[in-house]
């Protein structure tokens, strides 16, 4: 709250101060939850910042939690959407916040449903665009979705800030 009070009387109320936020530690123990996240999100409202972009994991991350706890439910079309289920937490908790997601998210269905269903105001992305720049002209020209199959090689360790970023599935 302090960094937000200092920032905000640093450039004043007319520029916008948004913040990315882990959603959940994932963590068997001591971790961040989404219930403390979603505190935090009130306390950031009350504050006033203008936008949340919601995110998570973490470095003590049990990957068989994560796989359940956060996606949504799999009769819901943003199901892809890793932290599909914690949004609609924050949506519950900050519902006149505007809301952005990420991770995940690849399809044009999934995409849609975040937003028709209110889950988030926006969706965020950066693995689709490694593969194709192009994206959001190839969706709005008709494309389902990413051709990214999110196989994590080009953030691993073995590549990533080694070379140039590129999809390692895709040009090996």
């Amino acid at each position: 709250m302090e960094i937000y009070d200092a920032i905000r009387e640093r450039i004043g109320s007319e520029a916008i101060i948004g913040v990315k936020m882990n959603c959940d530690d994932f963590a068997n123990e001591k971790g961040l939850t989404v219930s403390d996240s979603t505190k935090v999100a009130k306390m950031l409202q009350e504050k006033g910042i203008d936008f949340i972009e919601i995110s998570g994991g973490g470095p003590e991350q049990d990957r068989e939690i994560r796989k359940s706890r956060g996606r949504a439910e799999k009769d819901k079309d943003y199901s892809e959407a890793t932290w599909g289920k914690h949004a609609e937490k924050f949506r519950e908790s900050v519902p006149d916040l505007p809301l952005i997601l990420v991770d995940g998210i690849r399809s044009r269905v999934t995409m849609d449903a975040l937003l028709e269903n209110n889950v988030v105001d926006f969706v965020s992305m950066s693995k689709p665009f490694i593969i194709e720049p192009d994206l959001v002209k190839l969706l709005k020209d008709g494309q389902d979705k990413s051709s990214c199959i999110d196989c994590g090689e080009c953030i691993s360790r073995e590549y990533f800030a080694k070379m140039m970023l590129r999809c390692h599935y895709l040009y090996p």
